[in-house]
C-alpha cells in the first residue's frame, strides 16, 4: 500500500500511529481471550502448584548464579602471579634466574621453554640443561650449572620462589670471572613458562635479556 504523495510527514506519522494502535488492540484482545480460555478451568490447587514450581525454578536459578559468582571469586582470590627475577646486572657476582610467585595462590608449572633462532626447546627436568648449554653456544666454556631437578609439574607456593638455574664455577663457588659472565649473560635466550592455578586456569610469563655493552 502506497501513501498518497501529497501527504505530509506528520500525516504519515499519524496514519502509522493509528494503524499500530488497531493492530496492538486486536493482538491484546486475542491474547486476553487465549489467557481466559487457558486458565478458565484451573483450580486453586493448580495455581498453587504452578506458584510452587515458579518459586522452585527461581531458587534454582539463584543457586546456580551464586555458585558461578563464588567460583569466579575463588579463582581470582587464588590466582598465582609468576614473575622472573634475574641477578645479572653486575657480571662479577654470577648469574641466576629465579621464578617468584607474587600471587595469592600456588602456581603449578605445566611447561617451560627457551627460544633460540625462533625454535622452541622444552625444559622438562635437569637433563634439558645440557642441551641448553649447547644450543646457546657455550659448550666451550668451563662452568657449573645448578638448577631445579624437576621443572614440569613443580609447584611454587604463594609468596615463594624457586631458583630456575644458577651458573657457578665447577666447584660450586660463585662464578666471578667477568668475561665468562658477560658471554653467558649475552647468550641467554628468551624463556617462557606456562603455569596454572588450582582451578586449572592457564597463564603464561616470559623473560628475555637485552644485550648490554657496559656490564661491569
Amino acid at each position: 500500500m502506497k501513501m498518497h504523495s501529497d501527504w505530509t510527514r506528520s500525516d504519515k506519522i499519524a496514519f502509522v500511529g493509528i494503524l499500530s494502535f488497531f493492530i496492538i488492540t486486536i493482538w491484546q484482545k486475542n491474547v486476553h481471550e487465549v489467557y481466559l480460555e487457558f486458565f478458565n478451568d484451573w483450580t486453586k490447587g493448580d495455581i498453587t502448584a504452578l506458584s510452587s514450581a515458579v518459586v522452585a525454578l527461581s531458587a534454582l536459578i539463584l543457586a546456580i548464579w551464586q555458585g558461578i559468582t563464588i567460583k569466579k571469586h575463588n579463582v581470582l582470590s587464588l590466582q598465582p602471579l609468576i614473575r622472573f627475577a634475574s641477578e645479572v646486572l653486575v657480571s662479577k657476582k654470577g648469574i641466576s634466574l629465579i621464578i617468584c610467585n607474587h600471587g595469592l595462590g600456588p602456581a603449578i608449572i605445566t611447561s617451560m621453554f627457551y627460544v633460540v633462532d625462533n625454535v622452541r626447546y622444552e625444559l622438562i627436568n635437569i637433563n634439558g640443561f645440557a642441551d641448553l648449554r649447547k644450543n646457546i653456544g657455550l659448550s666451550d666454556l668451563e662452568f657449573g650449572l645448578s638448577c631445579n631437578p624437576k621443572i614440569k609439574g613443580s609447584v611454587i607456593p604463594a609468596g615463594e620462589e624457586i631458583t630456575f638455574f644458577q651458573f657457578s664455577n665447577l666447584d660450586g663457588s660463585a662464578l666471578d670471572n667477568a668475561e665468562i659472565n658477560k658471554r653467558i649473560i649475552n647468550s641467554l635466550p628468551k624463556f617462557i613458562v606456562h603455569y596454572k592455578c588450582t582451578y586449572g586456569k592457564c597463564h603464561e610469563q616470559d623473560w628475555s635479556w637485552d644485550f648490554v655493552d657496559n656490564l661491569i
